[in-house]
């Protein structure tokens, strides 16, 4: 880069005065490399300036009652025409960036799309303990019980427990690979990995069909079986849109009648059906939500209304 600067006749006496010899061998040399020059029949009070001793000062700097008008027209009339010239600017070399060895972070367009949860984060939990547990003794003491066997002088074998919903039997999932659950199938990853955190991932068995389970289950082991109950009275919990989701032109495996024949099944076995459907409920098959219960699988269902809906059910 490059700048212009102008020289005046001060700027070459202060030179003069910190750099310059008294014999006055190097003062034409100065003024040289600073730009300034006179001909031989030029301005003679310059000549005077540079004639002067070095402690003198300039005859124009002596008058200091001068105004400042007068003062730089003399100025003027010394110096005569100004010179101008380039004067490089240096800068520093330039320092290479040294990046960071961390892999760069990638841009927002790139970042995959966040999945929001169905079920409220925060109650999410709170429901699907609510569907998956069963009614069990295994609360605090019950007291009332108790005194009733002392009263009666029958034999206190074990204490009596408060019954509340628990998860110690497990859970059996049932996953819906229909047509009409496609669109799920992220959701529905995200339901069993919560699942598995709130009954347990070795209390968790999980199974898939199409449609309905009573066209045949695969295994975890991707075995392709007969449907079978829990044995041990665990619930049963089914993701599914009851073959009534999805297009309505769709060839069905099943149709929603066969899951009455599945819940009666599973409620000779001694166990509990209930079925999460991603659906509106104007979509539910009548014939169906009366006898099993079904829950919205969406952000406004509350565990409370689970708690009330499998009360109904059993009565």
């Amino acid at each position: 880069m490059s700048a212009q600067t102008r020289i005046f006749v001060g700027d070459l006496v202060r030179a003069l005065l910190r750099v310059g010899s008294s014999e006055r061998n190097n003062w034409t040399a100065i003024a040289g490399l600073l730009g300034l020059g006179w001909s031989e029949g030029g301005d003679t009070d310059a000549k005077k300036i540079l004639a002067s001793p070095l402690n003198a000062q300039p005859p124009d700097l002596e008058q200091g009652k001068k105004s400042d008008a007068s003062r730089t027209e003399a100025t003027d009339k010394q110096v005569g025409e100004l010179i101008e010239f380039d004067m490089q600017r240096s800068t520093a070399a330039a320092q290479p960036i040294v990046l960071d060895n961390g892999t760069p972070s990638p841009s927002s367009s790139a970042l995959p799309y966040q999945l929001s949860p169905l079920f409220d984060p925060l109650w999410e939990r709170g429901i699907l303990l609510e569907a998956a547990g069963m009614p069990c003794a295994e609360g605090d003491l019950a007291v009332l019980e108790a005194v009733k066997l002392f009263a009666t002088g029958e034999p206190l074998q074990k204490l009596p427990a408060e019954r509340i919903q628990s998860v110690s039997k497990g859970c059996q999932v049932l996953i819906d690979a229909g047509l009409g659950m496609q669109p799920f199938v992220r959701d529905v990853r995200q339901i069993l990995s919560s699942i598995r955190k709130a009954v347990g991932a070795e209390r968790t068995h999980v199974l898939r069909f199409v449609d309905c389970p009573t066209t045949g289950v695969m295994s975890e082991n991707y075995n392709d079986v007969l449907y079978a109950p829990p044995d041990n009275g665990a619930m049963v919990l089914a993701v599914s849109d009851l073959c009534n989701g999805g297009p309505r032109s769709a060839i069905r495996e099943a149709a929603p009648e066969d899951w009455l024949t599945f819940a009666k099944c599973v409620r000779d076995a001694g166990s509990s059906l209930v079925v999460l459907n991603p659906y509106s409920p104007d979509r539910w098959p009548a014939r169906v939500t009366d006898q099993v219960a079904v829950l919205h699988w969406d952000a406004s269902t509350q565990a409370a209304s689970v708690r009330h809906k499998r009360r109904r059910i059993r009565r």
